[in-house]
């Protein structure tokens, strides 16, 4: 009797720990050959201006069995300085006149909520979308913002560990957001040429065996398509992408 308990009691535990929620995962973001990329698009009337950068990283914790969990959380940190546009001088005027990026330097998002999705469970090889809800900051001003993110959740495979090791996340987003409302003031004089409104798309890999602690490397700003093949003599201009000449 005493042995059939003990079986039962055996086989009840055993069915409970492979029937309980799977454990959340950390998935890092911070690609040491500055693969990541973070993309700000200004439509002016005169002009279109695109900022570069891959300095990006972040922290993400989820259990792909449960995208929208209590246990779901994430941040993510852009550096600014980084940003390029083509122009030294413009990026110089950028970061000194409208990003003050000695007092502000980097752009922070932090999710406070998963609210509505496609798909509950993240699927290898399948993707998944989600509405974010989550607060932004920029300039030392922060709002909460919410918005659209695509994600594929990749268990790790020879393929995949030729691109990174570990499992993996790629994780893509696009949302508009205003200047001013971040206490960024576009002046009159050049209404023209930067627009109040800008467009910022994210495209990022997280992966398990990642570090926060490793230093992203500084990547060519043409990386998202690379037009000019990454040659030193023929810097990129997102406007002109081979114009080849240095500003």
């Amino acid at each position: 009797m005493r042995r059939m308990l003990k079986i039962a009691v055996v086989t009840l535990a055993s069915v409970l720990a492979t029937s309980g929620p799977a454990r959340a995962e950390m998935f890092i973001v911070n690609d040491p050959n500055g693969r990541d990329n973070v993309k700000f698009e200004s439509h002016a009337p005169l002009e279109n201006i695109i900022g570069l950068t891959s300095q990006i990283r972040g922290e993400i914790v989820v259990d792909p069995a449960d995208v929208a969990g209590e246990g779901t959380r994430a941040k993510f940190w852009v550096d600014l300085a980084s940003m390029k546009t083509g122009i030294g001088l413009r990026d110089q005027h950028m970061r000194e006149n409208f990003l003050h990026t000695d007092k502000h330097p980097q752009a922070v998002f932090t999710l406070t909520k998963i609210t509505s999705g496609v798909n509950k469970a993240l699927k290898p090889g399948e993707k998944a979308e989600f509405i974010a809800d989550g607060l932004f900051e920029l300039h030392g001003i922060e709002k909460s913002v919410r918005v659209p993110v695509s994600v594929v959740y990749l268990k790790e495979s020879d393929a995949t560990k030729a691109k990174m090791p570990g499992d993996l996340i790629r994780i893509q987003t696009r949302f508009r957001l205003s200047l001013p409302d971040y206490g960024i003031e576009v002046p009159e004089m050049l209404f023209m040429k930067l627009d109040k409104n800008v467009d910022i798309d994210i495209d990022a890999l997280a992966s398990t065996k990642n570090s926060l602690e490793t230093k992203p490397a500084a990547a060519n700003p043409c990386n998202p398509c690379n037009p000019c093949g990454g040659k030193k003599s023929n810097p990129c201009n997102p406007c002109n992408p081979c114009g080849g000449k240095k500003r």
